[in-house]
């Protein structure tokens, strides 16, 4: 009975295009599930919170990025400087370069990189000025063209023109993706 069960899992990650390797201490087992042919599969895989130094972050209990296995989810950022400061204010384009380059940096940090990002979303003090940020994905994401969705949204600090959030999967060129 052993041995058919562990060729089905064998199958079945073979069927789900699953990489399994050995486990490591950023590891730990989050779901157990059940598929159509009934055998039960834990999964391992890198549970990864990166702060961004956010002053809400501790009290709002978040993380700026979340990594769960191959998924990788970096919230909302905008052009706020370390020095409290807005990057370029009123500049959609500039903010967006500045923006892009903070998520590459977290992308890496998780593990991941911007070929990796399946879907962005941009939030624009004005839809009329879409044009600086639509420009920049261009530049960044040509070739890789994740889903995009903007919309109009009121942002808290003047000058402060666009707030951008993506979320990336993990996965060879070919499209693999591995739990680990």
């Amino acid at each position: 009975m052993s041995k058919h069960i562990e060729s089905g899992e064998r199958s079945l990650e073979n069927r789900l295009g699953i990489n399994r390797t050995a486990t490591n201490d950023q590891q730990q087992p989050i779901a157990g599930l059940i598929f159509p042919d009934c055998i039960l599969y834990t999964v391992d895989m890198v549970l990864k919170n990166i702060s961004g130094g956010g002053r809400f972050e501790k009290a709002g209990a978040y993380s700026r990025v979340k990594r769960v296995g191959p998924f990788v989810y970096v919230a909302g950022l905008t052009a706020m400087q370390a020095n409290g400061k807005v990057y370029a204010p009123y500049d959609t384009y500039e903010q967006s370069v500045f923006i892009f380059n903070k998520i590459e940096d977290f992308l890496k940090e998780a593990g991941a990189k911007m070929r990796h990002v399946v879907c962005t979303r941009a939030y624009l003090t004005d839809l009329r000025d879409a044009s600086g940020f639509i420009r920049r994905h261009g530049e960044i994401f040509q070739g890789i063209e994740p889903v995009l969705t903007g919309v109009q949204a009121g942002l808290t600090t003047p000058g402060m023109m666009i707030e951008i959030d993506v979320e990336a999967i993990i996965h060879s060129r070919s499209g693999k993706i591995s739990l680990d």
